[in-house]
């Protein structure tokens, strides 16, 4: 089975937040064909490496969650930063393996009779609860 190495950008995260999220993949993987065997976290570069073998990348990519948010990036030295990359990251890190939360900019821009509002959510690094809402299972 082929081998394939996710980059993700997880600026912010904890080892411990990491780890959850590698359980949370590791519980689902079998649903996609898919096994995650190793993951590495450079802190220092917010980035993390995950490794799995998958009958393909499209596979690969179901296991994991995803956190849209809309507005203006910081961009500095081919990299990104600010609140809109923060809050993705944090929606991203509150799903479930296979599911997809958008902030409520997002689903105002997109039909909102797509979502499901998941009312406010506590999210680290934001004093204020964030609304926020997962894409309908009838929507994917």
């Amino acid at each position: 089975m082929p081998v394939f190495i996710d980059i993700h950008d997880v600026a912010g995260a904890t080892a411990e937040d990491i780890a959850r999220a590698h359980a949370q993949d590791v519980a689902v993987q079998d649903q996609y064909g898919v096994n995650y065997v190793k993951y590495w976290l450079n802190e220092s570069r917010g980035k993390v490496f995950c490794l799995c073998t998958a009958p393909s990348a499209e596979a690969a990519e179901l296991v994991h969650c995803i956190g849209l948010a809309a507005g203006v990036p910081i961009e500095r030295n081919d990299d990104f930063f600010g609140s809109t990359v923060q809050l993705a990251s944090r929606l991203c890190m509150h799903a479930a393996p296979g599911q997809t939360l958008v902030s409520a900019s997002v689903a105002e821009l997109c039909d909102e009779a797509r979502f499901v509002d998941l009312d406010e959510l506590a999210l680290k690094g934001f004093v204020q609860p964030v609304r926020a809402h997962a894409v309908a299972e009838d929507a994917r």
